[in-house]
């Protein structure tokens, strides 16, 4: 259950690690964006988006397998088959942009990839690596080591692109290297961490035979696991691949970094808690557990968004002029337009782990290409029909919103979870956050008052409902002493 210690201790030690991992992002995205503007993180964006998107699917979702598997034999060789799936991935990557390049039909995108192919494909190597030793060390149960990269990553990052900026010629050159670089330490210390590990199981107890065994009895993972990641991924990575062929790069920056800012609850905290519902939710099937499960991660996920969702909407074009520059003015309205997509994102992704847990990839493979249709789609439309970007990005973020909530509509048919007691709580936390507001939305619209002085009542009324939900839920305070607990391993 979501309130036992395990789960708790579990989650935060990976939360822990993502949140002084964002911590280190949000001081420093403030230097980098003054020392790199939107078009130069435009073309950053474009290299991020191949990358993420090839990386998510390299390990052909065996690492998925990896994770569920009872059988240590079976998750050594799982391993062996990951890693290789994520190299063979990688190089045939380079091989087909060597020979011919298959985003001929974008000219920014070719030109970035044909150029960087190098980088490019070192870029999905390590990612997806970190990928499979994210499940792997899930599967042990070593979450601090995971809570440790999610830190060790953003940091060598962060300094390197920094770094780059202050020393050599500004240039989107140095977001590349550092993007690269960050991955592979967070690499290396996996290795490091647990290097007997590893080696057992890269060179004990694995037969050619066994792995070819393991291939056909999972071949349901990468038959319809591997397509659900790839629309998934697709449905996050290609809009900026998308809007690059139809806008110019500073907008492509801008609706980068609104994007990179709306993922970051997932980053801090919804992919801890995801691994861990996904273990938790594996190991007990009974449908009375794992609605208890569903019920009680759900509550918690709108206890901790609704509030951040409402502020963003009123001040989100305060906060980016304030905090990264008037160069990204426009950045923070995307950011409003885009935070109900980035909300409904936010319920639906630890819930998603319920197909793995239940097998039921060949059935959300249909629905995920309806999803991915109906973003897709509306912004093709939208882009091709040459509408405002501002109109277009609404299109797409209500697109979005419907199809994400019509998607956990069908996750809680799985096992039959009652929408009664969601409805309730999502009416409690509306009603609380909108009172918590009260305070922001009638300074906004009574007195005439600067985006600095909105940003302080914002944050003032932000540690106050912090407050409330901790000291109103008991789980929540046993984050709250854990995280405490978990952080002095990062001093």
């Amino acid at each position: 259950m979501i309130n036992s210690v395990n789960f708790v201790n579990n989650v935060m030690k990976i939360t822990s690690g993502s949140f002084f991992g964002q911590f280190i992002f949000a001081l420093t995205t403030p230097i980098i964006t003054r020392i790199y503007d939107p078009e130069i993180f435009g073309y950053f964006a474009i290299y991020s988006a191949i990358v993420r998107l090839i990386s998510a699917i390299s390990p052909l979702r065996y690492e998925l397998a990896l994770m569920i598997t009872k059988n240590d034999h079976d998750a050594n060789s799982l391993f062996i088959i990951s890693v290789l799936s994520v190299f063979i991935i990688s190089l045939v990557t380079y091989l087909a942009l060597t020979v011919f390049n298959f985003f001929n039909f974008f000219d920014t995108v070719s030109d970035l990839a044909f150029l960087y192919k190098e980088i490019i494909c070192l870029g999905i190597f390590f990612w997806g690596l970190i990928h499979v030793f994210n499940a792997s060390e899930t599967r042990s149960e070593r979450f601090s080591n995971i809570g440790t990269l999610k830190f060790i990553r953003p940091l060598v990052t962060a300094s390197v692109t920094i770094g780059y900026g202050f020393v050599f010629k500004v240039s989107y050159f140095g977001l590349f290297i550092g993007d690269l670089l960050g991955t592979l330490a967070g690499v290396i210390f996996i290795v490091l961490s647990s290097v007997h590990h590893y080696k057992e199981k890269f060179f004990k107890n694995s037969s050619i035979s066994h792995i070819i065994y393991l291939l056909k009895r999972y071949k349901r993972f990468p038959l319809f696991g591997t397509w659900e990641v790839l629309i998934n991924s697709l449905m996050i990575q290609f809009p900026i691949i998308l809007i690059s062929n139809f806008q110019p790069t500073v907008v492509v920056g801008s609706f980068a970094l609104a994007n990179r800012i709306l993922l970051m609850p997932n980053t801090l905290f919804n992919t801890g808690v995801s691994q861990v519902f996904l273990k938790n939710a594996s190991d007990n099937k009974s449908f009375f557990e794992v609605n208890r499960l569903i019920i009680k991660t759900l509550r918690r996920l709108l206890m901790l968004s609704i509030f951040p969702l409402i502020i963003i909407t009123l001040v989100g074009e305060d906060l980016f002029s304030v905090v990264f520059g008037n160069n990204w003015t426009e950045s923070g309205k995307y950011l409003q337009i885009l935070s109900w997509l980035g909300f409904s994102a936010f319920l639906v992704h630890p819930l998603s782990q319920l197909i793995y847990v239940f097998e039921k990839q060949k059935e959300a493979l249909i629905i995920s290409l309806g999803r991915l249709f109906a973003r897709l789609g509306t912004l093709s439309y939208c882009l091709i029909s040459d509408m405002d970007i501002m109109l277009t990005l609404i299109y797409f973020s209500c697109a979005g919103f419907i199809s994400n909530m019509l998607f956990l509509r069908w996750l809680l048919n799985i096992t039959k979870c009652s929408l009664e007691f969601i409805f309730q709580d999502f009416i409690k936390y509306l009603l609380i956050s909108v009172v918590f507001s009260l305070p922001l939305i009638a300074s906004m619209f009574l007195l005439d008052i600067s985006s600095v002085q909105r940003l302080i009542i914002s944050f003032f009324l932000s540690l106050l409902y912090g407050t409330y939900t901790i000291y109103s839920d008991e789980g929540l305070k046993k984050l709250l002493l854990a995280s405490i607990g978990q952080g002095k391993k990062f001093k």
